[in-house]
Protein backbone atom coordinates (compact mmCIF):
# COMPACT_ATOMS: atom_id res chain seq x y z
CA UNK A 1 0.00 0.00 0.00
CA UNK A 2 1.29 3.39 -0.99
CA UNK A 3 1.66 6.10 1.49
CA UNK A 4 -1.38 7.96 -0.11
CA UNK A 5 -3.28 5.40 0.10
CA UNK A 6 -2.47 5.05 3.83
CA UNK A 7 -3.36 8.13 3.95
CA UNK A 8 -6.38 8.31 2.15
CA UNK A 9 -7.67 5.45 4.94
CA UNK A 10 -6.71 7.67 8.07
CA UNK A 11 -8.82 10.77 6.83
CA UNK A 12 -11.89 8.06 5.71
CA UNK A 13 -11.52 6.56 9.44
CA UNK A 14 -11.16 9.66 11.19
CA UNK A 15 -14.62 11.28 9.39
CA UNK A 16 -16.03 8.44 10.43
CA UNK A 17 -15.10 8.55 14.03
CA UNK A 18 -16.17 12.30 14.17
CA UNK A 19 -19.68 11.38 13.07
CA UNK A 20 -20.03 8.61 15.04
CA UNK A 21 -18.70 11.01 18.51
CA UNK A 22 -20.78 13.42 17.29
CA UNK A 23 -24.05 11.26 17.02
CA UNK A 24 -23.30 10.27 20.74
CA UNK A 25 -22.58 13.42 21.84
CA UNK A 26 -26.43 14.49 20.91
CA UNK A 27 -27.51 11.98 22.71
CA UNK A 28 -25.96 11.56 25.73
CA UNK A 29 -26.60 15.61 26.19
CA UNK A 30 -29.75 15.33 27.59
CA UNK A 31 -28.55 13.38 30.62
CA UNK A 32 -24.52 13.26 31.03
CA UNK A 33 -23.19 16.56 30.37
CA UNK A 34 -19.91 15.49 31.93
CA UNK A 35 -19.49 12.26 29.48
CA UNK A 36 -20.87 14.74 26.49
CA UNK A 37 -17.97 16.93 27.51
CA UNK A 38 -15.56 14.17 27.66
CA UNK A 39 -16.23 13.16 24.21
CA UNK A 40 -16.92 17.56 23.06
CA UNK A 41 -13.15 17.39 23.86
CA UNK A 42 -12.47 14.03 22.25
CA UNK A 43 -13.91 14.59 19.43
CA UNK A 44 -12.20 18.07 19.03
CA UNK A 45 -8.71 16.05 19.08
CA UNK A 46 -9.76 13.91 16.62
CA UNK A 47 -11.47 16.73 14.42
CA UNK A 48 -7.42 18.37 14.91
CA UNK A 49 -5.69 15.37 13.76
CA UNK A 50 -8.12 15.28 10.82
CA UNK A 51 -6.75 18.84 9.44
CA UNK A 52 -3.19 18.36 10.27
CA UNK A 53 -3.50 14.96 7.97
CA UNK A 54 -5.64 16.53 5.38
CA UNK A 55 -2.68 19.34 5.35
CA UNK A 56 -0.08 17.02 4.88
CA UNK A 57 -1.68 15.21 2.16
CA UNK A 58 -2.54 18.55 0.47
CA UNK A 59 1.21 19.37 0.28
CA UNK A 60 2.30 16.00 -0.59
CA UNK A 61 0.34 16.16 -3.96
CA UNK A 62 0.92 19.88 -4.99
CA UNK A 63 4.57 18.96 -4.65
CA UNK A 64 4.25 15.86 -7.21
CA UNK A 65 2.05 18.36 -9.38
CA UNK A 66 4.94 20.80 -9.26
CA UNK A 67 7.79 17.83 -10.24
CA UNK A 68 5.08 16.39 -13.13
CA UNK A 69 3.69 19.72 -14.20
CA UNK A 70 5.36 20.54 -17.41
CA UNK A 71 3.82 20.63 -21.45
CA UNK A 72 3.91 17.57 -23.34
CA UNK A 73 5.80 17.76 -26.81
CA UNK A 74 2.41 17.93 -28.43
CA UNK A 75 1.01 21.15 -26.63
CA UNK A 76 3.98 23.12 -27.04
CA UNK A 77 4.48 21.84 -31.18
CA UNK A 78 0.66 23.17 -31.73
CA UNK A 79 1.04 26.33 -29.49
CA UNK A 80 4.07 27.42 -31.56
CA UNK A 81 2.83 26.53 -34.76
CA UNK A 82 -0.51 28.73 -34.14
CA UNK A 83 1.83 31.64 -33.21
CA UNK A 84 4.13 30.82 -36.01
CA UNK A 85 0.61 30.31 -38.81
CA UNK A 86 -0.99 33.86 -37.01
CA UNK A 87 2.17 35.88 -38.12
CA UNK A 88 2.67 34.46 -41.44
CA UNK A 89 -1.27 34.73 -42.32
CA UNK A 90 -0.49 38.16 -41.10
CA UNK A 91 2.39 39.19 -43.48
CA UNK A 92 0.76 37.06 -46.89
CA UNK A 93 -2.46 38.66 -46.77
CA UNK A 94 -0.84 42.72 -45.74
CA UNK A 95 1.34 41.82 -48.52
CA UNK A 96 -1.58 40.62 -50.92
CA UNK A 97 -4.35 43.34 -50.04
CA UNK A 98 -0.92 46.58 -50.17
CA UNK A 99 -0.72 44.82 -53.88
CA UNK A 100 -4.19 44.89 -54.44
CA UNK A 101 -4.55 48.88 -53.42
CA UNK A 102 -2.07 49.91 -55.77
CA UNK A 103 -4.37 49.15 -58.56
CA UNK A 104 -7.06 50.94 -57.17
CA UNK A 105 -8.51 54.82 -57.64
CA UNK A 106 -7.55 57.44 -55.61
CA UNK A 107 -11.36 57.10 -53.82
CA UNK A 108 -11.06 53.42 -53.58
CA UNK A 109 -7.56 53.42 -52.25
CA UNK A 110 -8.91 55.71 -49.07
CA UNK A 111 -11.17 52.54 -48.15
CA UNK A 112 -9.39 49.98 -48.87
CA UNK A 113 -6.26 51.61 -46.46
CA UNK A 114 -8.53 51.56 -43.91
CA UNK A 115 -9.25 47.95 -44.16
CA UNK A 116 -5.67 47.46 -44.25
CA UNK A 117 -5.25 49.16 -40.81
CA UNK A 118 -8.09 47.44 -39.46
CA UNK A 119 -6.60 43.89 -40.37
CA UNK A 120 -3.07 45.16 -39.29
CA UNK A 121 -4.53 45.69 -35.90
CA UNK A 122 -6.84 42.59 -35.22
CA UNK A 123 -3.51 40.60 -36.43
CA UNK A 124 -1.42 41.93 -34.06
CA UNK A 125 -4.58 41.97 -31.07
CA UNK A 126 -4.60 37.89 -32.17
CA UNK A 127 -0.41 37.70 -32.10
CA UNK A 128 -0.57 39.32 -28.57
CA UNK A 129 -3.53 36.92 -27.28
CA UNK A 130 -1.16 33.89 -28.73
CA UNK A 131 2.30 35.04 -27.36
CA UNK A 132 0.20 35.35 -23.53
CA UNK A 133 -1.05 32.01 -23.60
CA UNK A 134 2.82 31.56 -22.32
CA UNK A 135 1.72 33.83 -19.31
CA UNK A 136 -1.42 31.72 -18.13
CA UNK A 137 -0.71 28.10 -19.52
CA UNK A 138 1.39 27.16 -16.20
CA UNK A 139 4.35 25.81 -18.35
CA UNK A 140 6.90 29.05 -17.95
CA UNK A 141 8.81 28.10 -14.75
CA UNK A 142 9.50 24.90 -16.39
CA UNK A 143 10.81 26.62 -19.60
CA UNK A 144 13.21 29.14 -18.23
CA UNK A 145 13.91 25.75 -15.98
CA UNK A 146 14.42 23.57 -18.69
CA UNK A 147 16.37 26.20 -21.00
CA UNK A 148 18.79 26.49 -17.85
CA UNK A 149 19.72 23.24 -17.60
CA UNK A 150 20.01 22.25 -21.31
CA UNK A 151 22.57 25.15 -21.28
CA UNK A 152 24.56 24.54 -18.35
CA UNK A 153 24.69 20.65 -19.84
CA UNK A 154 26.10 22.14 -23.45
CA UNK A 155 28.44 23.80 -21.71
CA UNK A 156 29.99 21.87 -19.37
CA UNK A 157 30.16 19.40 -22.20
CA UNK A 158 31.59 21.76 -24.39
CA UNK A 159 34.00 22.27 -21.70
CA UNK A 160 34.52 18.12 -20.96
CA UNK A 161 35.47 17.39 -24.71
CA UNK A 162 37.64 20.80 -25.29
CA UNK A 163 40.33 20.33 -22.04
CA UNK A 164 41.13 16.21 -21.95
CA UNK A 165 42.24 14.84 -18.77
CA UNK A 166 45.08 13.19 -21.08
CA UNK A 167 48.01 15.35 -22.33
CA UNK A 168 47.16 17.03 -25.30
CA UNK A 169 49.54 14.68 -27.88
CA UNK A 170 47.50 11.32 -26.77
CA UNK A 171 43.86 12.88 -27.80
CA UNK A 172 42.78 13.38 -31.23
CA UNK A 173 42.41 17.01 -32.15
CA UNK A 174 41.03 19.13 -35.23
CA UNK A 175 43.16 21.95 -36.47
CA UNK A 176 41.20 24.75 -38.00
CA UNK A 177 43.45 27.21 -40.17
CA UNK A 178 40.49 29.62 -40.59
CA UNK A 179 42.29 32.16 -43.78
CA UNK A 180 39.24 33.57 -45.73
CA UNK A 181 39.71 37.00 -46.00
CA UNK A 182 36.21 38.50 -44.51
CA UNK A 183 34.70 40.31 -41.68
CA UNK A 184 33.81 39.44 -38.08
CA UNK A 185 30.43 37.95 -38.98
CA UNK A 186 31.77 35.85 -41.69
CA UNK A 187 34.86 34.83 -40.19
CA UNK A 188 32.88 33.77 -36.48
CA UNK A 189 30.15 31.99 -38.46
CA UNK A 190 33.51 29.68 -39.94
CA UNK A 191 34.84 29.59 -36.53
CA UNK A 192 31.59 27.95 -35.22
CA UNK A 193 31.70 25.34 -37.88
CA UNK A 194 38.07 27.25 -36.78
CA UNK A 195 41.49 30.04 -35.30
CA UNK A 196 41.13 33.53 -37.54
CA UNK A 197 42.31 35.93 -39.59
CA UNK A 198 40.58 38.99 -37.98
CA UNK A 199 42.51 40.03 -35.27
CA UNK A 200 46.67 40.22 -35.94
CA UNK A 201 46.87 39.26 -32.21
CA UNK A 202 44.89 36.00 -32.82
CA UNK A 203 41.62 34.74 -31.71
CA UNK A 204 43.26 34.33 -28.32
CA UNK A 205 43.64 38.13 -27.55
CA UNK A 206 39.86 38.96 -27.66
CA UNK A 207 38.30 35.85 -26.83
CA UNK A 208 39.09 32.41 -24.58
CA UNK A 209 40.70 29.63 -26.84
CA UNK A 210 38.09 26.72 -27.10
CA UNK A 211 40.76 24.89 -24.64
CA UNK A 212 42.96 25.67 -22.01
CA UNK A 213 45.37 22.87 -22.24
CA UNK A 214 45.48 21.95 -25.47
CA UNK A 215 45.88 24.88 -27.86
CA UNK A 216 48.26 23.48 -30.43
CA UNK A 217 48.70 20.50 -32.99
CA UNK A 218 51.95 19.47 -30.78
CA UNK A 219 53.86 18.74 -33.84
CA UNK A 220 52.45 15.42 -35.08
CA UNK A 221 52.00 14.49 -38.63
CA UNK A 222 48.55 16.53 -39.42
CA UNK A 223 45.91 14.76 -42.26
CA UNK A 224 43.68 16.45 -44.21
CA UNK A 225 40.33 15.96 -43.57
CA UNK A 226 38.83 12.98 -45.65
CA UNK A 227 42.38 11.29 -45.79
CA UNK A 228 43.09 9.59 -42.79
CA UNK A 229 39.97 10.34 -40.29
CA UNK A 230 42.02 7.47 -37.81
CA UNK A 231 44.94 9.95 -37.66
CA UNK A 232 45.25 11.82 -34.29
CA UNK A 233 45.51 15.21 -35.49
CA UNK A 234 43.43 16.54 -38.75
CA UNK A 235 43.28 19.73 -40.82
CA UNK A 236 39.63 20.79 -41.21
CA UNK A 237 39.37 23.23 -44.24
CA UNK A 238 36.40 25.57 -44.66
CA UNK A 239 33.35 24.72 -44.82
CA UNK A 240 32.93 25.95 -48.06
CA UNK A 241 35.01 23.45 -49.52
CA UNK A 242 34.46 20.82 -46.89
CA UNK A 243 34.44 17.51 -48.50
CA UNK A 244 32.95 14.39 -47.95
CA UNK A 245 30.68 16.03 -46.16
CA UNK A 246 29.54 14.52 -42.69
CA UNK A 247 26.31 14.22 -41.35
CA UNK A 248 26.97 16.27 -38.35
CA UNK A 249 26.99 19.67 -40.35
CA UNK A 250 24.39 22.29 -39.59
CA UNK A 251 21.67 22.05 -39.26
CA UNK A 252 22.20 18.93 -37.46
CA UNK A 253 21.93 19.09 -33.25
CA UNK A 254 23.40 16.22 -30.69
CA UNK A 255 20.54 13.22 -30.54
CA UNK A 256 20.53 12.68 -27.29
CA UNK A 257 18.77 15.78 -26.20
CA UNK A 258 17.02 16.37 -29.43
CA UNK A 259 13.30 15.33 -27.84
CA UNK A 260 14.35 17.72 -25.34
CA UNK A 261 15.52 20.48 -27.43
CA UNK A 262 12.40 20.25 -30.02
CA UNK A 263 9.93 20.46 -27.13
CA UNK A 264 11.30 23.62 -25.70
CA UNK A 265 12.68 25.93 -28.83
CA UNK A 266 10.95 26.66 -31.97
CA UNK A 267 14.48 25.98 -33.96
CA UNK A 268 16.70 24.02 -32.07
CA UNK A 269 19.71 24.16 -34.23
CA UNK A 270 19.59 27.90 -33.77
CA UNK A 271 19.33 27.23 -30.31
CA UNK A 272 22.44 24.95 -30.53
CA UNK A 273 24.57 27.51 -32.63
CA UNK A 274 23.94 30.08 -29.77
CA UNK A 275 25.42 27.94 -27.44
CA UNK A 276 28.02 27.00 -29.34
CA UNK A 277 28.59 30.50 -29.81
CA UNK A 278 28.39 30.97 -26.04
CA UNK A 279 30.99 29.08 -25.24
CA UNK A 280 33.30 30.48 -28.69
CA UNK A 281 32.94 33.82 -27.55
CA UNK A 282 34.02 33.80 -23.74
CA UNK A 283 35.38 37.30 -23.66
CA UNK A 284 39.18 37.78 -21.91
CA UNK A 285 38.80 39.62 -18.94
CA UNK A 286 39.75 43.52 -20.39
CA UNK A 287 36.63 42.75 -22.97
CA UNK A 288 34.58 42.24 -20.35
CA UNK A 289 35.22 44.72 -18.13
CA UNK A 290 35.12 46.87 -21.51
CA UNK A 291 31.59 45.30 -22.87
CA UNK A 292 30.65 46.04 -18.82
CA UNK A 293 30.83 49.38 -18.93
CA UNK A 294 29.65 50.18 -22.04
CA UNK A 295 26.42 48.09 -20.66
CA UNK A 296 26.34 50.48 -17.91
CA UNK A 297 26.56 53.71 -19.87
CA UNK A 298 23.45 53.03 -22.60
CA UNK A 299 21.64 51.39 -19.31
CA UNK A 300 19.82 49.33 -20.92
CA UNK A 301 16.01 48.97 -19.87
CA UNK A 302 13.61 46.23 -21.43
CA UNK A 303 11.73 46.29 -23.60
CA UNK A 304 14.75 47.13 -26.45
CA UNK A 305 14.91 46.62 -30.17
CA UNK A 306 18.15 46.20 -31.78
CA UNK A 307 18.21 46.70 -35.69
CA UNK A 308 21.38 46.54 -37.46
CA UNK A 309 21.63 48.49 -40.49
CA UNK A 310 24.50 47.82 -42.95
CA UNK A 311 25.51 49.50 -45.82
CA UNK A 312 28.67 51.26 -47.41
CA UNK A 313 30.64 48.30 -48.81
CA UNK A 314 28.09 45.86 -48.58
CA UNK A 315 25.89 47.57 -50.97
CA UNK A 316 28.83 47.54 -53.88
CA UNK A 317 28.57 43.87 -54.11
CA UNK A 318 25.83 41.69 -52.23
CA UNK A 319 23.02 43.66 -50.22
CA UNK A 320 20.24 46.31 -51.86
CA UNK A 321 19.38 49.34 -50.27
CA UNK A 322 16.85 49.48 -47.56
CA UNK A 323 15.27 52.45 -46.22
CA UNK A 324 15.27 52.65 -42.51
CA UNK A 325 11.33 52.87 -42.45
CA UNK A 326 11.81 49.49 -43.39
CA UNK A 327 13.56 47.99 -40.38
CA UNK A 328 11.26 50.60 -38.46
CA UNK A 329 7.91 49.13 -39.60
CA UNK A 330 8.84 45.57 -37.48
CA UNK A 331 9.78 47.62 -34.89
CA UNK A 332 6.50 49.61 -34.41
CA UNK A 333 4.74 46.07 -34.77
CA UNK A 334 6.20 44.76 -31.91
CA UNK A 335 5.98 47.58 -29.42
CA UNK A 336 2.31 47.71 -30.41
CA UNK A 337 2.23 43.56 -29.70
CA UNK A 338 3.62 44.19 -26.94
CA UNK A 339 1.29 47.27 -25.51
CA UNK A 340 -1.69 44.54 -26.84
CA UNK A 341 0.21 41.82 -24.56
CA UNK A 342 0.71 44.45 -21.35
CA UNK A 343 -2.48 46.74 -21.48
CA UNK A 344 -2.02 48.50 -18.58
CA UNK A 345 1.87 49.16 -18.98
CA UNK A 346 3.30 52.30 -19.49
CA UNK A 347 6.92 51.88 -21.08
CA UNK A 348 9.46 54.07 -23.02
CA UNK A 349 10.17 52.53 -27.08
CA UNK A 350 13.28 51.98 -27.52
CA UNK A 351 15.26 51.27 -30.12
CA UNK A 352 19.42 50.12 -30.33
CA UNK A 353 20.55 51.23 -34.05
CA UNK A 354 24.32 49.62 -34.78
CA UNK A 355 25.22 51.19 -38.22
CA UNK A 356 27.97 52.07 -40.08
CA UNK A 357 26.42 54.67 -42.34
CA UNK A 358 25.85 57.85 -40.07
CA UNK A 359 23.53 59.35 -42.68
CA UNK A 360 20.66 57.30 -40.78
CA UNK A 361 20.57 59.41 -37.71
CA UNK A 362 18.82 62.31 -39.91
CA UNK A 363 15.53 60.32 -39.66
CA UNK A 364 15.66 59.02 -36.63
CA UNK A 365 16.16 62.32 -34.80
CA UNK A 366 13.31 64.40 -37.27
CA UNK A 367 11.27 61.02 -38.07
CA UNK A 368 10.98 58.96 -35.55
CA UNK A 369 12.05 60.90 -32.25
CA UNK A 370 9.66 63.75 -32.85
CA UNK A 371 6.53 62.07 -34.52
CA UNK A 372 6.78 58.51 -32.63
CA UNK A 373 8.48 59.45 -29.50
CA UNK A 374 11.26 56.73 -29.55
CA UNK A 375 14.62 56.90 -28.03
CA UNK A 376 17.39 55.94 -29.91
CA UNK A 377 20.74 54.64 -28.93
CA UNK A 378 23.44 54.89 -31.19
CA UNK A 379 26.50 52.61 -32.13
CA UNK A 380 28.69 53.95 -34.77
CA UNK A 381 31.36 51.32 -35.95
CA UNK A 382 34.32 52.11 -38.23
CA UNK A 383 35.90 49.15 -39.38
CA UNK A 384 37.65 50.70 -41.68
CA UNK A 385 40.75 51.42 -40.18
CA UNK A 386 43.20 49.34 -38.10
CA UNK A 387 45.03 50.48 -34.88
CA UNK A 388 48.24 48.06 -34.08
CA UNK A 389 49.79 49.94 -30.74
CA UNK A 390 49.72 46.06 -29.08
CA UNK A 391 49.29 44.34 -32.36
CA UNK A 392 45.02 44.07 -32.70
CA UNK A 393 42.43 45.54 -33.84
CA UNK A 394 40.41 47.88 -32.46
CA UNK A 395 36.85 48.53 -33.02
CA UNK A 396 36.07 51.83 -32.41
CA UNK A 397 32.55 52.76 -31.47
CA UNK A 398 30.56 56.18 -29.65
CA UNK A 399 27.58 55.56 -28.08
CA UNK A 400 25.01 58.90 -27.90
CA UNK A 401 21.80 59.01 -26.58
CA UNK A 402 19.55 61.72 -27.99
Amino acid sequence: MTNDETSADRIEYLNNEVESLQIRIAQIQAYNKDQAQSSRNRCQKLEHELKRVKHQLRRKNDSTKTLQYEPTLEYELLRRKIETQARELYYFTNHQLNKISKKLSNEDQLTWEHIIKQFGDQSRVLQASIRNITKVDGYQPWREREQENLSKLIQERLTFLQNPSKPCRDVKRFVCELNKNCGFGCEIHHVTCCNWTYNPGGFGEIFQYPSHNCTESMGADMSYWGSRLEDYVIQIPLIDILKPRPKFLPMAIPEDISDRLIRLHGNPFVWFTGQLLKYLLRPQPWLAEFMKKKYEAIKFKTPFVGIHIRRTDKLDVEAKYHDLSEYMKHVEDFYIIYQYQNPDLKFTKRVYLATDDPSVFNDTRTKYKLVFSYIFFYEIIFVLFYLYEKGILIMCFMVIQL
